[in-house]
């Protein structure tokens, strides 16, 4: 690398200087650019060419190594870096209730039933006694599944017949839907009920975008 230098002339007056571009080879830029000064029309000191970049000039930067959490959320934990990885087991913290306490459904309410319920009570034109919107859970749904996100194994069905009567679908309808995908591990037993696979990363990273 070249740079230019300056130097002072011994006395101004209608000294002249003179300077040419180094262009890091054998000779000048092909422009053939010239200048020439005094102290009275122009710069009062020589520049000359052909200098080597003193050290004291900035230098580039060292590279430096940059950390980053991992897309599949493996490796957060030191000490265990499968935890939480997408592809892994869910965590049961209580437990699981099965009708034959390995992988059956339990009978209950229908789910379009407590759907209706819980979404259509009160009046949409009412604000909130709380002053949220329904921003509130729609927020709260896409942060459950920046932690958790199952996949439909598109086998066992398990589809939900929907009420006569119902506000949006005709009598008859059916919501069609399929069992989670479970660890192929799991499911053998009482002592090891079946247990669904975790396809998002179990840490609130943003795994979901």
């Amino acid at each position: 690398m070249h740079a230019l230098r300056a130097a002072w002339p011994s006395k101004f007056g209608s000294q002249h200087g003179h300077f040419e571009f180094d262009n890091g080879f054998d000779g000048p830029f092909p422009f053939g650019f010239h200048w020439s000064g005094s102290h009275s029309g122009g710069l009062p000191w020589l520049m000359h060419g052909h200098h080597p970049v003193p050290n004291w000039c900035p230098q580039p930067p060292t590279p430096v190594t940059i950390q980053f959490r991992s897309f599949d959320g493996s490796g957060n934990n030191l000490s265990s870096p499968g935890l939480n990885a997408a592809g892994t087991a869910v965590d049961r913290i209580g437990p699981a209730h099965f009708a034959d306490g390995v992988s059956d459904p339990l009978d209950g309410p229908n789910p379009r039933t407590i759907s209706n319920v819980v979404v259509g009570e009160g009046d949409a034109n009412v604000p909130n006694e709380q002053g949220v919107s329904a921003f509130m859970y729609a927020w709260g749904q896409f942060i459950d599944h920046d932690l958790t996100l199952t996949r439909s194994d598109g086998v066992n069905d398990i589809s939900i017949l929907v009420p006569d009567g119902d506000p949006v679908f005709g009598d008859g309808a059916i919501m069609p839907m399929t069992r989670a995908i479970i660890d192929p591990s799991s499911g053998t037993g009482p002592n090891n009920p079946a247990i669904p696979l975790n396809f998002s990363s179990g840490w609130l990273d943003a795994s979901m975008v």
